[in-house]
């Protein structure tokens, strides 16, 4: 809860070892230490590293230790992005109708998890209710890091810049970090708007802010209308020796930011609310499921014919019966469709 994740994975191995040492009963608090132990793993580099372990480890909680089940909610969100699943992971965070009113911070963190949820799946109506309820519990850095990114989703670049930097300079709380994320969303900003040397200060900024903790969530790239983090990082590098920032341009090399990476994949609010609820999935072959995200690549028929070593008469035969099965008649009605239904 302090921002200071390098040591809590200190101290949580150190517990594991004491418990296990001394053969104590201690089922719960050591399903805490593991819990804080693979939460400050989700935030560092690599990004990925032991999710499949992570996932398959659960984490026993006492009914009533509400603040470890807050956090349990939260790691399982955590996983079901990292599994590519925003609308899972928007519902792991649904808190249960008997839970009492969380505490400042947590609904703070709580608020923040469901912002950048929102901002993957451009709801842009959501990001302005967040705000609102974030600045009336005085969060102000907070509020303004989501105003920002409502702002850079609408395409103004120069409020979402504004916004951000209030983010950066005012009181913010150690979870998530904020800071961090406003800053190099900042750095994104400045040099699509060709403030190129203010860009690589901000992004400098960055790194201090984040290399004693190792948090390289700031790193995935949460702006849309700015410069790909790893062409920043590696123009900084160019000048600059920085250990920290090499290890994280190591992991995100080559990789899409996260908005641009779950854009193509993730329904819009307006794709949602055009789903019935009672609309059952249908079943894809495998065949269905590889045009399928041929399709989403923006493929043509030749492009997929020969992608998938198939005639371009098989190609039109998968895309039929795709087309039927998800009720639509043209590519652009069978990419939302399928967006809702969670199949990309």
């Amino acid at each position: 809860m302090r921002g200071r994740e390098s040591a809590a994975i200190e101290v949580a191995e150190e517990v594991l070892a004491q418990v296990e040492a001394r053969g104590l009963d201690a089922d719960y608090s050591v399903g805490r230490a593991r819990l804080v132990r693979q939460l400050s793993q989700l935030n560092s580099v690599p990004l990925r590293r032991g999710i499949a372990e992570i996932a398959h480890d659960p984490v026993p909680a006492h009914p009533s230790d509400l603040a470890t089940r807050f956090w349990i909610r939260t790691r399982r969100s955590r996983l079901e992005l990292a599994h590519g699943s925003v609308a899972g992971a928007e519902l792991a965070l649904e808190v249960p109708l008997e839970t009492p009113p969380l505490p400042v911070h947590l609904a703070v963190g709580l608020l923040l998890e469901r912002a950048f949820l929102a901002g993957l799946s451009g709801d842009a109506p959501l990001l302005a209710r967040i705000h609102d309820q974030l600045a009336e519990l005085d969060a102000r850095a907070e509020a303004a890091l989501v105003r920002g990114l409502r702002a850079d989703f609408l395409g103004d670049r120069r409020a979402a810049l504004r916004h951000l930097g209030e983010a950066a300079q005012a009181p913010v709380r150690s979870q998530p970090a904020v800071r961090a994320i406003a800053l190099v969303a900042q750095a994104q900003l400045a040099d699509a708007l060709g403030e190129r040397d203010r860009a690589l200060a901000l992004l400098q900024e960055a790194s201090l802010e984040t290399a004693v903790r190792r948090n390289a969530v700031a790193f995935l790239g949460w702006c849309r209308h700015g410069t790909p983090v790893p062409d920043l990082v590696q123009r900084l590098l160019a000048g600059h020796t920085d250990p920290w920032l090499s290890e994280v341009l190591a992991d995100i090399a080559g990789l899409a930011g996260i908005t641009a990476f779950f854009g193509p994949s993730t329904a819009s609010p307006r794709e949602r609310e055009g789903e019935p609820a009672t609309t059952i999935r249908p079943t894809l072959s495998p065949r269905e499921r590889d045009v399928l995200h041929e399709l989403a690549r923006g493929s043509t028929y030749a492009d997929i014919a020969a992608n998938l070593f198939v005639s371009e008469n098989t190609v039109k035969t998968h895309v039929s019966s795709l087309y039927a099965k998800l009720s639509v008649n043209r590519r652009s009605a069978a990419l939302a469709a399928a967006r809702a239904m969670n199949l990309l």
